[in-house]
């Protein structure tokens, strides 16, 4: 929200209740993004599933769970894609769930997001469907020179 206009200057203050002081400079050479200022806004989150798991059982369970959500419109209908960053990503395929909610503000945006991704994750851990973290596996062995020094510490 705009606190102020000066000559030089314009204070914002955020969501987060911090006050951004910009010089006009920046807000006249550059975008400026506003996710509340419309009646309607599009979320999008990304799931990350096992390659050994079923993207279609994945997908439905996604859409589905959009539907259920009482703040997710069903017009335009919620959608579930391979993400386009980065959809077979070292450790899980990537789907990226786009839907869309009215009236936002920050609030309830996080709010809906939060609620919506817990139920999926719900869902998936009752249905089997890993949501994997990444890992790195070594193989290898260690090989010990100094024999006497590891038997006097001991």
């Amino acid at each position: 929200m705009v606190e102020d206009i000066t000559f030089r200057v314009t204070r914002v203050r955020t969501f987060d209740n911090e006050l951004l002081t910009v010089p006009n400079a920046v807000l006249t050479g550059g975008v400026i993004k506003n996710p509340v200022a419309n009646e309607e806004l599009r979320l999008q989150f990304t799931f990350g599933i096992g390659y050994e798991d079923d993207v279609e059982r994945a997908t439905e369970i996604i859409v589905e769970e959009a539907e259920k959500h009482p703040e997710i419109l069903d017009d335009p209908a919620p959608t579930v894609r391979l993400s386009t960053d980065n959809a077979l990503a070292d450790s899980y395929v990537g789907l990226t769930s786009r839907f869309w909610i009215a009236d936002p503000n920050r609030a309830d945006f996080l709010q809906t997001r939060g609620e919506y991704v817990t139920a999926v994750k719900q869902r998936f851990d009752d249905a089997g469907i890993d949501i994997p973290y990444p890992q790195v596996d070594l193989s290898g062995g260690v090989a010990v020179e100094n024999q006497s020094l590891i038997e006097r510490t001991e």
